[in-house]
């Protein structure tokens, strides 16, 4: 592919998406390798294009009915419901596991201290 091939703003776009097939990746690819004014250009419109996709998310995200996602259903059809542990369960267990081996520790020392 030469420096002078062209390829469309909604070329890239569609790239960016991964909504092209193999060969016209490729296509993309080798024209972005091209010349450093086409890798320029590729990142310009990335930059815009990410730009745009973040603010239609922050649009969207007020929106209960386009961020609610589909429940997952087992093979039967049945609703799962994730588990969820209580806030503050992991820091709960390691402050008593820290108690109990420093209650240990303790109680070993003042027994080897009495032992002369």
């Amino acid at each position: 592919m030469s420096e002078n091939d062209t390829i469309s703003k909604s070329t890239i776009i569609a790239y960016l998406k991964k909504e092209l097939d193999n060969e016209d990746m490729l296509r993309v690819d080798r024209w972005m390798s091209a010349s450093s004014h086409n890798m320029n250009t590729f990142t310009e419109i990335r930059k815009k294009w990410l730009i745009a996709r973040e603010e239609k998310a922050k649009e969207n995200s007020g929106d209960p009915v386009r961020t609610r996602a589909k429940p997952a259903r087992n093979n039967s059809g049945e609703e799962l419901v994730p588990i969820k542990e209580p806030a503050g369960t992991q820091s709960s267990v390691i402050a008593i596991v820290a108690f109990v081996i420093l209650v240990a520790v303790g109680t070993m020392v003042f027994f080897l201290a009495g032992v002369k």
